[in-house]
């Protein structure tokens, strides 16, 4: 799964896909618009707090997401999917916090989760 992000005057913003299907290994293969990831619309100012979640019925626990440069895929961020923080909907029933504080350089960046990105 990716979520396409860029910088602009200092803010990392949202450019492209808002939900993403997601496929975890070790989990089994997702169904379609079984989990996706949610970002803020608005971007996030570099040097603010930075999460995203993961809305899933499946539990993704232990799975791993990174945060890629855009420009060449390079990794500058990977954390664990922690515990589950409750419910979305009906649905949805786990959302998991993912988050990247530490990521403080301007520019474009793709979350992947579970080492699956949709294509571009």
């Amino acid at each position: 799964m990716r979520v396409w992000m860029r910088t602009v005057a200092g803010v990392t913003a949202l450019a492209a896909v808002l939900l993403c299907l997601l496929s975890t290994p070790g989990v089994g293969r997702a169904a379609s618009g079984s989990s996706f990831v949610r970002v803020d619309q608005l971007g996030y100012p570099t040097q603010a707090s930075k999460r995203a979640y993961l809305i899933s019925h499946r539990e993704q626990s232990g799975a791993t997401f990174e945060v890629l440069r855009s420009s060449d895929g390079a990794s500058v961020f990977s954390g664990a999917v922690g515990a589950s923080t409750g419910s979305w909907s009906k649905r949805f029933s786990r959302v998991y916090a993912l988050d990247f504080d530490s990521l403080r350089t301007s520019g474009s960046y793709t979350i992947a989760v579970g080492g699956r990105a949709p294509p571009d």
